[in-house]
């Protein structure tokens, strides 16, 4: 990740985030910092792809909420705009489609793909406002579940994943199968 060195705003960053020389970059903003999100590797690329594949196909019977495309921002406050690897918004919270540059509140679920378990962002993501988040680690094949065991504290409450990842409260019903997202295929 590169950090950019200027305390910023959200008008920093859409203006940044627009220069040719950022073309090809994923830029967030965290804490007045902007921040360029690593991209994914081709393997965790395809796990998102199918476990996007999987909501969707959920959600078409379901009609729960939407799915944000990744690089979809998540407006946190003026200083705080994140990326997750795709969000969820529940029917009942989504904001107003409009030509805003990033989505106006947190997601109700944030999937965030990694190499490996960072508890750092799902903190950040729940101190908005999400409601769940699922951090997905290529390296070690695991899912890791993040939620407030107590807003009042922030205490922070984790499970890991051991067979299905299970869509709870948000989206009751869904499952899926980890053997069906950490896949060993191989390019043809």
């Amino acid at each position: 990740m590169q950090r950019y060195n200027e305390l910023s705003n959200l008008d920093d960053l859409w203006r940044i985030a627009h220069m040719p020389q950022s073309a090809q970059r994923t830029l967030e903003l965290i804490d007045g910092k902007i921040i360029e999100k690593t991209p994914l590797s081709w393997l965790e690329n395809d796990t998102a792809v199918r476990l996007q594949a999987f909501l969707e196909q959920y959600l078409r019977c379901h009609p729960v909420g939407k799915i944000t495309a990744p690089n979809t921002g998540y407006t946190l406050d003026p200083y705080n705009v994140l990326i997750p690897t795709f969000g969820f918004s529940a029917i009942q919270h989504l904001p107003d489609l409009s030509l805003n540059p990033y989505l106006p509140q947190a997601p109700d679920l944030a999937i965030e793909i990694q190499e490996t378990v960072d508890l750092t962002r799902a903190r950040h993501y729940l101190r908005y406002g999400t409601h769940v988040v699922w951090l997905i680690s290529m390296r070690e094949k695991a899912i890791v579940i993040a939620q407030w065991a107590s807003v009042a504290t922030h205490q922070l409450e984790t499970a890991q994943v051991t067979a299905c990842l299970e869509g709870g409260d948000l989206l009751p019903g869904f499952q899926v199968r980890l053997s069906n997202l950490f896949s060993n295929r191989q390019l043809l």
